[in-house]
């Protein structure tokens, strides 16, 4: 086969095109951890619509911390470090402490203390909330352990409303 003058150009450019498809790194993918990480960072600063989405995503994704975050945005204790942007679950707000204890929402382990000007808190409001109690409802209902699918109805059954 030969290959005519009009024809060099674009077998030059197809070689160029695989010869640099060819130097790519390959795409990994994501961790679960990873995943929900970028879940969680997004929580800053999404509006409360898209907060609603987000929630949905990391119901769907199953990640072991989703209960925990989740409530934890409904009671308003889910905050983000103001100097490193780390998001964090807050333990308790109740009194006027000189510092609150964390929690880290992927490993759920103790994650020290800061004091409340060094967090800045990730908002809802009441669409929000009422999206989360359903939500966090339905992620209890199918869960596969019979005491978190009990708790979950117990929790529909001390807020009724028109949703639940």
């Amino acid at each position: 086969m030969r290959i005519s003058g009009g024809e060099r150009p674009w077998v030059a450019l197809a070689l160029l095109f695989l010869a640099v498809c060819s130097l790519q790194t390959p795409l990994r993918a994501q961790s679960p951890d990873e995943a929900y990480a970028a879940h969680l960072a997004s929580l800053r600063e999404a509006s409360f619509l898209e907060k609603e989405s987000i929630a949905e995503a990391m119901i769907r994704a199953g990640h072991r911390g989703t209960q925990e975050v989740l409530t934890a945005l409904l009671e308003d204790r889910l905050y983000f470090r103001t100097d490193d942007q780390r998001v964090l679950i807050v333990k308790s707000v109740e009194g006027n402490l000189p510092a609150y204890e964390l929690i880290e929402p992927i490993s759920l382990a103790d994650a020290g203390t800061a004091p409340p000007e060094a967090l800045t808190k990730i908002g809802s409001n009441n669409r929000l909330r009422r999206a989360l109690r359903t939500s966090l409802a339905r992620f209890g209902l199918e869960n596969p352990d019979a005491a978190v699918r009990l708790a979950a109805v117990r929790d529909m059954l001390k807020d009724r409303d028109v949703a639940s």
